[in-house]
């Protein structure tokens, strides 16, 4: 069992009844309806209805291709796989299906997917084949996904949100500094060196990203502000902004 994976078992249930678990916090974020704790067959999707729209039906079709990414495990140096799922997650994300929206983050943290050792496949990267450029786009989705505002405005999935974090962050920020202080050295090398033609913009929106992802797994897990390392990844995260 990968070593992300322990401690998982019956989280599943915990959640669909909606009780909070370490990291998840209520009364913060826009109300929205409980799609996310509604399912009508044994996997968790609604099934199709004859009334549903040509664009229900593609957000339904799409999101049911993504979830498959998750029902397998993930192999290690698999760049298409990572580029595939986080870029997928993000139309998922922006689209106008608010069931989608809210499966997206209780699917990834469940039990019966392989959603966490996805996660921890990327957080154990620390550069690409194609370079630091390279690496930064392969990352940058990921950032983007889970600093959304369908995962942190959304009342209905905040527990989950809450897992996603506690598990990026790991014991006292262990998993997460060591990741962020990495991306934040590459995109300073791709700040200086033009040569990786990196756009100014997409720099920026990463750096923002970081930004709210570190504020938010502060915010819910306290004890990874006595990480040693989160002193240098400040001052490191600074660095491209000046």
């Amino acid at each position: 069992m990968a070593p992300w994976r322990r401690g998982m078992r019956n989280r599943g249930s915990r959640f669909e009844r909606g009780n909070g678990w370490r990291g998840g916090r209520r009364g913060r974020g826009r109300p929205c309806s409980n799609n996310a704790e509604r399912s009508s067959n044994g996997n968790g999707e609604r099934p199709s209805r004859p009334e549903d729209t040509y664009e229900q039906e593609e957000a339904r079709a799409d999101y049911i291709a993504w979830k498959r990414i998750i029902k397998t495990p993930p192999r290690q140096h698999d760049e298409k796989t990572v580029d595939r799922l986080w870029n997928g997650a993000l139309p998922i994300l922006n689209g106008g299906e608010r069931e989608w929206k809210q499966m997206l983050p209780r699917d990834l943290v469940h039990e019966e997917s392989f959603g966490l050792e996805h996660v921890g496949t990327l957080l154990a990267m620390r550069t690409s084949v194609g370079g630091p450029g390279a690496f930064v786009q392969l990352i940058r989705p990921f950032v983007l996904v889970i600093t959304h505002w369908a995962f942190l405005d959304c009342l209905s999935v905040d527990t989950f949100v809450g897992a996603l974090y506690t598990f990026i962050g790991g014991t006292n920020g262990t998993r997460a500094v060591p990741f962020f202080q990495n991306l934040c050295w590459t995109l300073v090398s791709v700040h200086v060196d033009k040569i990786f033609m990196t756009a100014a913009s997409t720099i920026d929106t990463t750096l923002v990203a970081v930004s709210t992802a570190l504020r938010e797994l502060l915010r819910r897990e306290p004890r990874a502000r006595f990480n040693d390392d989160l002193p240098t990844l400040i001052d490191t995260w600074k660095t491209p902004c000046r």
